[in-house]
């Protein structure tokens, strides 16, 4: 049964819990109220004063505004403190989980074999007097791929390329092009330390996993990107990736200098915290190693400010922090970085690590993970866990093999107990004799050395092997293909060194993708760092340009400059080769300049040299437009002439015209005209239309190609109904000439057969009066009528035929004049 508590005891305890109201089962049923002393103190009934250590209305207001705050400047101290204890909690927690991790790697890192002492690794040997060196497989091993990966994603010319995602324009392209000089820039120049952390870097992950933080130091004042040392980052392991994992953890160790700076600049808030005690021996495995492998110890200097180490804490972690006002009514873990005092726990900063903008509110990156090989917990595995185990063996193998060669060749043996010898330890020159007091007995007899064999050829094949094993993943780069014959055609040569370096070119592409993953991380940090709507000007090698902090919110990504896929230097240049004979062979069909470009660059020489050794070639200046008398002697001496736009084209075609009858340069001033006549229907058609077309006519939208098609469409019916009105209605053609003559024809007849039928039939009526006197008469007047008539038929007719005959000869001089044109030119 629990015993009832005092009233000061139960108002503390709600204090602590709540400053500004009491729970309910912290009061008794009573009630009891107190008097309040000062702000921040309560007098009850019985005496008791209850003390509120960190009362609420003594803190500043939160600014809404500031998205980036230290909210640990603004929280109560209580709320700190409980996020404090159980960080620092967890933390430990996290912490001991990869104990046994930090310790294998502490163990592995002597088999690299790189430490000169003869001394330090005696521990490591097994008896007395054996040797302690190391074999050396693991240390090449992992020089090779350290050699090859920096290679491959740091070239010389810059570690980084830009890609435009999506339609590029010129804009588009003209920014990627800044952000690339401007990134390598950066790397290369800004950040100076880059390039050996990056290097160590990959020393390290090609061991063992490691990671890379990549961030906006607030001391530098930019975007920085670090290694983080494999004992300083802690994951909580209940989640395969660190990507996934809800607690990161990444431990600072700083000294009294930097931790100022970092209050002054409102990173940390203003408390005093107990430095961390010097560390011992034994504490940090991997330090310690590494200080043996160096040759180095501790220096410790007691009683100097500037010697103070903190250990600060920096966790990446999702918590419910209810007092920020962006996670009101959110009932679930939002992310937060919180820095805290490792020996304490006391919380030093609690920053929102999610975008202001960003609705979801999904936690930003700012780890990269690098591992040579893939593994099953999603992490990654190194050499360590690969060849850890091969590599103790082959050690112990080389010096038992060492071991075996020296007693061969330097035996200890035995001799006759009682005997004495002056001296135990005689080292006969070569050629030299020593006397040797045996005491009668021959020395035969007396001394008999042990039969120490020579090393064992089974134990060298057995390290071979195991060297072999180590080394396998990275020797096949660099296979020296024995097993092909020495005139193989190039082709198998190719497909097997394809086939042969698919392994390494597993690793080396995981090694671009995490630095691809390093670069983007990197475009957010300069989006998140850069002013807005400013630019920032950077000098390059060949001119100066700026970057402006809109230029890295767009679909242009930054990327590792080099292929994955094509790291092997033999299978590079051999396949350089095959392109350039084959351009050899057939050179209308290639471009002989890019195959000798990519040969250069296969052989790694720089952009300079390769402009040097292929210059561009000269652009050989055209014809330019020239008055027509000045055209004409270069069309009589050969020479090119070309037509201007803005040329009088009607008087230049007129003058032309005068050596269409040269037969030398008839054709080509020919040709000069028809060109004239182009660009005068050009000017025509932009008048008519009123659009002026481009240069080049493939940049015009297909949008704008229908429009243009509809305007000239109806030019082309304006000028048709022009001319019609111009020229008359049309001539007829022969054949319908022709065609009217036979019709005219056959009326002619119709007509005369009227008349005839006409007059017989007057005739006959007239017969019938005979008998009158005026018959013969009226019979004479009737035969000069039809006389009469039929000669105007006939007229007619002929005045018809002769006009049609004119019609068809002026109709087929019109035809022939094209073709006289034609033969004449």
């Amino acid at each position: 049964m629990r015993a009832k508590k005092g009233i000061r005891d139960q108002a503390q305890e709600a204090l602590l819990n709540s400053p500004s109201a009491y729970f309910s089962d912290a009061m008794p049923d009573d009630q009891v109220e107190g008097t309040m002393i000062s702000p921040d103190m309560t007098q009850f009934p019985d005496g008791s004063v209850a003390i509120d250590q960190y009362p609420v209305h003594h803190l500043p207001k939160m600014n809404t505004n500031n998205h980036d705050e230290n909210l640990a400047m603004l929280l109560p101290e209580h709320v700190l403190q409980e996020i404090g204890n159980h960080l620092k909690t967890c933390v430990e927690d996290d912490q001991r989980s990869q104990e046994l991790k930090i310790q294998v790697v502490a163990d592995s890192i002597e088999l690299l074999g790189i430490n000169a002492s003869e001394n330090s690794n005696g521990k490591s040997t097994s008896y007395e007097g054996a040797s302690n060196v190391y074999s050396s497989a693991l240390f090449e091993t992992t020089l090779d791929y350290v050699a090859t990966i920096v290679s491959s994603t740091f070239p010389s010319t810059g570690p980084a390329d830009s890609v435009i995602y999506g339609e590029a324009s010129p804009e588009l392209e003209d920014i990627a092009y800044r952000k690339k000089l401007f990134t390598n820039n950066f790397l290369t120049r800004v950040d100076k330390g880059f390039y050996k952390e990056y290097c160590r870097a990959v020393f390290w992950s090609v061991l063992t996993p490691i990671y890379v933080k990549v961030f906006i130091d607030n001391i530098l004042g930019r975007p920085t990107i670090r290694m983080i040392k494999l004992e300083d980052l802690i994951i909580n392991r209940e989640l395969s990736s660190h990507l996934a994992a809800t607690r990161v953890t990444q431990i600072h160790r700083i000294d009294s200098r930097e931790f100022l700076l970092r209050k002054l600049i409102g990173e940390y808030r203003e408390i005093d915290l107990m430095p961390m005690p010097i560390q011992a021996s034994g504490e940090n495995l991997i330090q310690d190693t590494l200080d043996e492998v160096a040759a180095r110890e501790m220096s410790i200097n007691q009683g100097q400010d500037y010697d103070t180490q903190y250990e600060v804490w920096e966790c990446h972690v999702d918590y419910q922090i209810k007092e920020d006002p962006e996670a009101q009514d959110i009932e679930i873990p939002l992310p937060y970085i919180i820095s805290l005092d490792a020996n304490s726990g006391r919380v030093l900063r609690i920053q929102r690590n999610w975008k202001e903008d960003d609705y979801l509110k999904k936690s930003r990156e700012f780890f990269v993970n690098f591992s040579l090989f893939p593994s099953l917990d999603g992490e990654g595995y190194g050499l360590i866990q690969h060849g850890a185990g091969l590599a103790r063996a082959a050690t112990e193998l080389t010096r038992q093999t060492l071991t075996s060669a020296m007693y061969s060749n330097f035996p200890g043996g035995v001799y006759q107990a009682g005997l004495r010898l002056e001296n135990n330890s005689l080292r006969p020159l070569p050629g030299e004799f020593l006397p040797l007091q045996t005491g009668g007995i021959p020395i035969s007899q007396a001394i008999q050395p042990l039969p120490y064999k020579e090393p064992s050829q089974a134990l060298m094949e057995l390290k071979q092997q195991l060297e072999d094993s180590i080394k396998r993943p990275s020797s096949i780069v660099n296979h020296e293909l024995t097993e092909l014959a020495m005139r193989a055609p190039m082709g198998s040569t190719l497909s097997m060194l394809e086939t042969m370096q698919k392994v390494p070119n597993f690793g080396l592409e995981g090694y671009h993708k995490s630095f691809d993953h390093l670069l983007e991380l990197l475009n957010e940090r300069f989006a998140e760092w850069l002013p807005e709507g400013q630019s920032y000007p950077f000098s390059v090698p060949g001119g100066n340009h700026v970057i402006m902090k809109s230029d890295f919110q767009n679909n242009i990504q930054v990327v590792t400059a080099n292929d994955p896929s094509l790291q092997n230097a033999m299978y590079r240049f051999m396949r350089a080769e095959i392109i350039l004979n084959n351009a050899r062979q057939a050179p209308d069909i290639h471009d002989m300049r890019f195959a000798n470009e990519m040969f250069y660059k296969n052989l790694n020489l720089s952009q300079d040299e390769i402009k040097k050794l292929l210059p561009e070639p000269k652009q050989e200046n055209g014809p330019i437009p020239l008055d027509p008398i000045t055209e004409n002697q270069n069309l009589l001496n050969g020479k090119p002439v070309t037509a201007g736009i803005m040329q009088d084209h009607d008087a230049h075609i007129q003058v032309h015209n005068l050596l269409l009858d040269d037969q030398t340069a008839g054709p080509a001033a020919h040709a000069h005209i028809k060109e004239h006549e182009a660009l005068k229907f050009l000017v025509h058609m932009q008048q008519q239309i009123g659009f002026e077309m481009p240069q080049d006519p493939t940049q015009i939208a297909p949008e704008m190609q229908n429009q243009i098609a509809v305007a000239a469409a109806q030019v082309a019916e304006q000028m048709k109904q022009q001319q019609q009105a111009e020229q008359g209605p049309p001539q007829p053609t022969p054949e319908q000439i022709s065609a009217d003559a036979m019709v005219q024809d056959v009326q002619m007849r119709k007509e005369q057969n009227e008349l005839k039928a006409r007059y017989d039939q007057e005739k006959l009526e007239l017969d019938r009066y005979k008998t009158e006197g005026d018959f013969e008469l009226r019979k004479t007047e009737l035969e000069q009528k039809y006389q009469l008539e039929l000669m105007k038929l006939q007229a007619s007719a002929n005045k018809d035929q002769q006009a049609h005959i004119m019609n068809q000869e002026a109709v087929l001089q019109q035809q022939a004049l094209p073709e006289e044109s034609i033969s004449t030119e």
